[in-house]
């Protein structure tokens, strides 16, 4: 029998800070927004390898535990099966690399991946399947679409007190950011999703003149989309800037990491219709946010001509459509936890619906606080041996030669 491994801490709340709301993203040049977590006084074994039966007795170890105030066990990665792990997009897309170098190493396995990617591996890895499996990605258009007009609902309802104040409120300066920062993301990640389809994924979801249908037009339209809201950065940018803001990501971060569809004639455009704006007098204090939500409104539409999507489709809530998809999330996990291993990334809340929905499961499901313990461990520990290294290397490089001894 293996022997199992368990790693314990006093038990308290795991808290995960964040240095900066806007987290870059993958090719930035500034840091992430890294998870502050205290292991100075923690020695841990952050892999584990399970059978079913140690999966059993760990689960019912852990609410012993908690019910008598115990010390906890800590969920780990494990080896042999398929691991389903809870992420922030936004905070995993800043580590990927570093993620799947712990992911590998705690499972023996190189598979590693991104919530909607696990789909486009199983249809590879079993040909015959005849069924939508690991998530949906009709469901995913329509979430991305229904987020991005939330979002440019949001930034029209924002009221920029700049002429009433020396200064803009803080609150205010925090809602634009993050409304933005989760606008460029859901764009971007509709743009690759898009791509993903036109190129043939998505079989058993749309026909082939459904997908030959995504580009040219909708394509042009995400791109207005990305014209739009990058112009509505830059125009709020300035206005931050003339009102004292200090310390706030500049648009040319915005163009080169995130919305890396734009295209410079298209900013253009969207520049000198607000410039004409500006010439007739008109209020053009919220032009860029209403620019920005025609643009979503209308890429809708477009959609919606071209039969990606219908009305009955917009008419489910964001909420249906997510706890959905973590059904067959879950469903897909059962069914091919035994024949996969490695790990599965998905979004925050599909593992809280999977959690309350199926409490008994083969595959292994882990929480983002005790995967960020464990990789920000598996992160310190490389770093002292990386500058252990470094310091023999240092010392035996300093050392004085044969000759020099000789010649002293």
């Amino acid at each position: 029998m293996v022997k199992q491994k368990m790693r314990t801490v006093q038990e308290k709340p795991v808290k995960v800070e964040f240095r900066s709301i806007f987290t870059p993203l993958q090719g930035s040049s500034e840091p992430a927004g890294k998870p502050i977590q205290d292991h100075k006084k923690r020695n841990v074994q952050s892999c584990n390898t399970l059978t079913t039966v140690q999966r059993m007795k760990r689960s019912q170890s852990q609410v012993k535990s908690q019910e008598q105030g115990a010390a906890q066990v800590i969920p780990t990665l494990e080896k042999g099966i398929l691991n389903v792990v809870r992420e922030e997009h936004l905070e995993s897309d800043t580590r990927r690399d570093m993620e799947k170098e712990y992911s590998e190493k705690c499972t023996n396995s190189p598979n590693y991946f991104v919530e909607v990617d696990f789909r486009e591996h199983l249809n590879t890895a079993y040909p015959d399947i005849q069924e939508v499996v690991a998530d949906s990605y009709k469901k995913v258009i329509i979430t991305l679409l229904k987020s991005l007009q939330l979002g440019s609902n949001e930034l029209l309802k924002l009221e920029f007190p700049f002429m009433k104040f020396p200064r803009p409120l803080n609150a205010v300066i925090e809602s634009f950011r993050k409304i933005i920062t989760t606008q460029i993301y859901t764009a971007r990640t509709l743009w690759i999703l898009l791509e993903k389809i036109n190129s043939g994924a998505g079989e058993l979801e749309f026909t082939k003149e459904e997908k030959e249908n995504i580009s040219p037009s909708i394509t042009q339209q995400l791109k207005n989309v990305g014209a739009t809201l990058y112009h509505t950065y830059d125009h709020n940018y300035s206005i931050f800037k003339l009102n004292g803001v200090e310390n706030f990501p500049e648009p040319s971060r915005i163009k080169e990491n995130s919305l890396f569809w734009i295209e410079e004639q298209l900013i253009t455009q969207v520049q000198e219709r607000f410039r004409e704006q500006t010439e007739q007098r008109r209020n053009v204090l919220k032009y860029p946010q209403e620019n920005y939500k025609l643009g979503v409104d209308t890429l809708v539409v477009t959609i919606k001509k071209k039969n990606l999507i219908s009305d009955s489709d917009l008419a489910s809530s964001i909420e249906e459509l997510r706890k959905e998809r973590s059904e067959l999330m879950h469903n897909t996990a059962s069914k091919y936890c035994k024949k996969e291993e490695g790990v599965w990334k998905t979004g925050d809340r599909h593992v809280t619906d999977i959690k309350e929905k199926y409490k008994d499961r083969d595959y292994n499901l882990l929480n983002r606080a005790d995967f960020n313990t464990n990789f920000n461990e598996y992160l310190e520990s490389k770093k002292k041996k990386e500058a252990q290294s470094q310091k023999h290397s240092g010392a035996f490089n300093t050392e004085e030669s044969p000759e020099k001894k000789f010649k002293h």
